[in-house]
């Protein structure tokens, strides 16, 4: 064969055909490029599950909940090695929006599960839309992947009609307004005192509908309005299991009139737009129109106009109106929309009480460009942009902090990702960090030669900080031993040792920690309670001291030959530990 230098040597010493030893060559090439085909796949997928905290599978949450995620794989051939499980979680971008790695389960031959719970959608929740959990699960090399799907909504519920306050209404029926997104139903509650307490009325109508009409004619003469009482009402988001997701707050009050009278007193608005016409509202600000009409029989002067924008009021919110009757006005206002908002309501309103309060507001939807910017492309110098850091932080704490240092360099951001930084930290995207100056941590200052206080974790699944690059760091430890005591023990260790006598006693070899970084706080269940699982769910700094809350998940059938135990690496403090137990 022609260039066939390497099989003929190889041939000449081993009286092997050249030929045969060269097919030999190409396939040894083959294989160390694919290890997989090699040794073949011995770890395979086996479920995948979205859980709310009562372990419901669900595909639709709400941003107000907390999400456990669940993994389940099988390994057919047994390893002295762990299975490493991770959990991401994409946004309706694809950006990733979450991660958490550390769980481990032994490499034998079998099914394993692992999960975390007790997960704050609120924590990676960027906008409404469609979420992407994946699973991942790794033994030798070897990795496996599963994954679902879910949407995420962000419910609100804002009482429209009749506004707060509201004496002798006319209507008939008197019907119920409000603004809501993000539920599968409402529930409307009409009480005669503002607890609400014992509901003079209740019903429900589908997440489709934003009015209910309160029945002439109940079918119980109780709940028939009655002319000079005052009533109070409410509106509550329900999901599709019935549970309560968003509450419309402080609930509003109202009266009806004992008999129709002419409508002597009745101030409208005719119209509200933005002029000139616009489809979609972008960052900037936007000229509304108000209509105001006088189609009552009196005079009305000095009637205060007023004009929000999601929420926030107008420059020039409230106006005096002043109109004869039969006439009619062009209010002008400036309003933009929200910077965390892609939709908002413009509402315009007047406050007068008159014999018509149902033409009294109007309501304008808005919804911001695609193409609006973000505010990526805005320049700030630095000290400028030390202000709006410290002014965007919502930490009292932090901002307090903050006051004692000052900026000393931010050379390592772009323009563009710094201006990114501040319009994600003005969202509440992003988050900001800081250790509290000694005196302001607590009377009692830390030791000399100790480390400085624990950080507060700012979830309940947050890892430590300073991986080595290219390394996975494993900071949680989960499993189940034959170390087994009455009671539970609580696990409170700062050094190698304790840390390797630990783990003798558990019948494994201890994993590497930087104790000079880092500390450790878990439980290994007792015998008494039965424990089928201990899970910590939260790690925090709470009146100088790190608190520990745990759940234990308990079987009552079944011989008990081993107790769950589960450790967490959080970074170093010389704080108290107390360990919560959750009921």
């Amino acid at each position: 064969m022609k260039n066939n230098g390497i099989a003929e040597y190889l041939g000449s010493k081993s009286h092997v055909p050249t030929i045969r030893l060269a097919v030999i060559f190409i396939y040894l090439i083959i294989a160390a490029q694919s290890p997989r085909v090699a040794l073949g796949a011995h770890l395979t997928a086996l479920s995948v599950a979205l859980l709310d905290m009562s372990g419901a599978s669900r595909t639709s949450f709400t941003n107000n909940e907390q999400l456990i995620l669940r993994q389940a794989v099988t390994n057919s051939v047994s390893s002295g090695n762990r299975i490493v499980f991770t959990f991401k979680i994409l946004g309706p971008a694809g950006n990733q929006a979450f991660q958490h790695y550390g769980n481990a389960a032994p490499g034998s031959a079998g099914n394993a599960q692992t999960q975390i719970a007790g997960i704050p959608i609120s924590q990676f929740y960027t906008q409404p839309g469609v979420y992407t959990y994946i699973a991942l699960a790794s033994l030798d090399g070897e990795t496996v992947q599963q994954q679902v799907s879910f949407s995420i909504s962000s419910p609100n519920i804002t009482l429209i009609y009749p506004p707060n306050g509201a004496t002798d209404l006319t209507d008939s029926p008197v019907v119920l307004r409000w603004v809501g997104s993000g539920a599968s139903k409402y529930r409307i509650t009409v009480d005669i005192t503002p607890s609400l307490f014992y509901a003079l009325f209740t019903d429900t109508v589908l997440g489709t509908e934003n009015s209910f009409s309160y029945p002439l004619n109940p079918s119980d003469s109780r709940q028939r309005l009655t002319a000079g009482q005052m009533y109070y009402w409410k509106v509550e988001g329900l999901d599709v299991n019935g549970n309560k997701i968003a509450e419309s707050g402080a609930p509003f009050s109202f009266s009806i009139q004992g008999q129709s009278a002419a409508l002597a007193r009745d101030l409208a608005i005719g119209d509200l737009a933005i002029t000139p016409p616009a489809t979609a509202a972008d960052s900037g600000p936007l000229p509304f129109s108000v209509t105001v009409a006088n189609q009552g029989g009196t005079s009305e002067t000095n009637v205060a106009l007023k004009f929000s924008v999601g929420g926030l009021p107008a420059p020039e919110s409230p106006q005096a109106v002043t109109l004869s009757p039969a006439q009619s006005k062009q209010v002008k206002f400036t309003g933009s929309l929200p910077a965390d908002q892609t939709q908002a309501l413009a509402i315009a309103c007047i406050e007068l009480f008159d014999d018509n309060v149902a033409n009294n507001c109007k309501t304008l939807q808005l919804t911001r460009s695609a193409a609006a910017g973000s505010g990526v492309g805005t320049s700030y110098g630095w000290e400028e942009a030390w202000q709006i850091i410290q002014s965007a932080l919502a930490s009292g704490d932090i901002k307090q902090a903050l006051e004692n240092y000052q900026l000393v360099d931010m050379s390592g951001l772009s323009p563009d990702e710094f201006n990114q930084l501040l319009n994600d930290i003005t969202k509440g995207i992003a988050k900001v960090n800081a250790p509290l100056p000694p005196e302001s941590v607590g009377p009692a200052p830390p030791a000399a030669g100790s480390e400085s206080a624990a950080e507060t974790p700012s979830s309940p699944v947050s890892a430590p900080v300073d991986v080595p690059e290219g390394q996975d760091f494993v900071d949680e430890w989960a499993d189940r031993t034959t170390y087994m005591t009455a009671l539970p023990k609580h696990i409170v260790i700062r050094d190698a040792p304790s840390w390797r006598e630990l783990w003798r006693n558990l019948g494994a070899a201890a994993p590497k920690l930087n104790f000079k970084k880092y500390m450790v706080v878990g439980l290994i269940a007792g015998t008494q309670g039965r424990a089928d699982l201990i899970q910590i769910y939260e790690t925090r700094v709470e009146n100088y001291s790190m608190v520990v809350r745990y759940r234990i998940f308990s079987r009552k059938k079944g011989k008990l030959t081993s107790v769950p135990y589960h450790f967490r690496a959080i970074a170093r403090s010389d704080v108290r530990v107390q360990f919560e137990r959750a009921q």
